[in-house]
């Protein structure tokens, strides 16, 4: 009882909103998004219906016991913490005019310095990656604290997953000078976690936006969406992205299995002076959604 009464007071939050009324109009019609299903899809509609073709746990209880969340026998944690660098953000990580300088912070959140401007991408800086804290818990604390980050000007996001999209993070700059850039769809969430619709920036795929220099173009993924399990899953778009500068440009993959997009991506964009991957999700039954090793 105590439980459910503090998922429902603290994770309704954290589900954030999806797309409504004139926002829902005007996402609708995207070349990505299924007017019958109403949400949106990968290239190849029903990819994600295979993930669980002779892998799913009803196909063999048994054998699956040995392998799911709370029995798995192989190795899963990590047997020491990462090696750490805490002093790299200084003026010479700032100065950055045509280069690019990276600090990788943990999981999916990363530190870029492109430019003389500072891209926050992905950032999740909470213990948990769940609506309900204590559960997903984070192995290892960010390589910096909130505190400790330079002036963010923009912070790019890949997809809404908690993993992805943290809210306590986002609150931390819903006041602040910076631009967030994202897929169609969620702004919903940042707004309701009290972000102003100025602040926000939303593409589909191929779009693109220039902001101070900087081209941001939002690319294809092959994943999924949503903040509450099956109920309004893939109302969000999810995305990887280009970022080019003056001299220098990037992709960063977000969560994405294997599709011809790449391949599309590296004929038009690059090469590219920097690449950040998706990889190590090697469950079987991710092998749709996530860059198998």
């Amino acid at each position: 009882m105590v439980a459910c009464l503090l998922f429902f007071g603290t994770g309704c939050e954290q589900f954030g909103s999806v797309p409504k009324g004139s926002r829902l109009e005007l996402i609708s019609q995207s070349k990505n998004y299924d007017q019958e299903l109403s949400q949106f899809v990968n290239r190849r509609p029903k990819i994600l219906e295979t993930m669980g073709e002779g892998h799913g746990f009803w196909t063999n209880p048994l054998k699956r016991l040995t392998h799911n969340f709370f029995f798995n026998r192989n190795q899963t944690e990590p047997l020491m913490a990462l090696p750490e660098d805490r002093g790299l953000v200084g003026s010479d990580f700032l100065d950055s005019k045509n280069t690019i300088k990276f600090i990788w912070l943990g999981h999916s959140t990363i530190l870029v310095s492109m430019d003389n401007k500072i891209i926050l991408i992905d950032p999740v800086f909470s213990q948990s990656a769940s609506p309900l804290e204590g559960f997903l818990n984070r192995y290892q604390p960010p390589a910096l604290s909130l505190d400790q980050l330079p002036k963010i000007d923009y912070i790019l996001i890949s997809h809404d997953h908690y993993d992805h999209l943290d809210m306590k993070t986002i609150k931390k700059f819903k006041d602040k000078d910076v631009k967030f850039i994202s897929p169609l769809g969620v702004a919903s969430h940042l707004e309701s976690w009290g972000v102003k619709a100025s602040q926000i920036v939303e593409r589909d795929w191929w779009g693109d936006v220039n902001i101070d220099g900087l081209s941001f173009i939002c690319a294809p993924a092959q994943h999924f969406s949503g903040r509450m399990g099956p109920i309004n899953k893939m109302k969000t778009l999810w995305a990887s992205w280009i970022v080019r500068g003056k001299t220098n440009s990037f992709y960063f993959s977000g969560d994405s299995g294997y599709d011809t997009h790449y391949k599309k991506i590296g004929q038009k964009f690059g090469p590219f002076d920097l690449v950040f991957m998706d990889s190590g999700q090697y469950n079987i039954r991710w092998k749709a959604v996530h860059n198998m090793p």
